[in-house]
């Protein structure tokens, strides 16, 4: 072999040895890069979060309202007056209702009695109109100085209780004389009921009074 074809042979021999150098070094990066790409995608990590956690963890539990009124003691039911708005209470086992929110379980049974009365409303009351005035405008004074009058009446017998209320009550009782009717204890405002209670048949009641007005009362049954 001449000098030249050695040389020539030579200089294809370090060609070869560097291209497949470089061929390795490729094939080396690729690798890295690919092993790279792979620690990089999202969700190859087995400490990563699943992308729907957010969504799917459950909601904190609510504070409990601390605000509210108690619940009401065994045997009561709340209900909301049509006419008012307001709330009332029912005993489940006699069906009696009553505005102010009880304290005590219900009772089982009822004892009634049967009253009268002629209420006098005030500008005070919790509805001031009435079938006689669409709009009462006197104090609770003059009110009571009116009942007063109305059971001195009565008293000395110038007046049977029934006309009185007829003509002068500002309950719709009024066209019955005043009778409410037969009823138990929890179905009416708590001082009239404790008045009510207290009454003798045929006995007539002191000024008693209510959110409703002014009232005298007389036991019938």
């Amino acid at each position: 072999m001449s000098g030249t074809n050695v040389e020539a042979a030579k200089k294809e021999s370090a060609s070869s040895l560097k291209k497949a150098s470089n061929s390795s070094v490729n094939k080396k990066e690729s690798q890295e890069k690919a092993q790279t790409d792979a620690e990089a995608k999202p969700g190859s990590s087995s400490n990563a979060a699943p992308e729907t956690q957010g969504e799917a963890a459950a909601p904190a539990a609510a504070e409990p309202d601390a605000s509210g009124p108690p619940p009401l003691p065994e045997g009561w039911e709340e209900k909301t007056s049509r006419s008012t708005g307001k709330p009332y209470y029912v005993n489940t086992y006699t069906k009696e209702s009553m505005w102010e929110r009880p304290t005590e379980p219900a009772q089982p049974s009822s004892e009634q009695v049967q009253c009268s009365h002629l209420l006098v409303k005030h500008a005070g009351s919790r509805r001031p109109s009435s079938w006689r005035e669409e709009k009462i405008t006197r104090t609770k004074e003059e009110a009571i100085e009116l009942l007063q009058s109305y059971r001195k009446q009565i008293q000395e017998g110038t007046e049977t209780f029934e006309a009185l209320a007829s003509k002068f009550s500002d309950c719709s009782s009024a066209k019955r004389g005043g009778d409410l009717g037969p009823f138990g204890k929890g179905q009416m405002q708590r001082a009239f009921e404790t008045a009510a209670f207290a009454l003798e048949v045929g006995q007539l009641s002191d000024v008693v009074e209510t959110d409703s007005g002014v009232h005298i009362i007389k036991r019938t049954a």
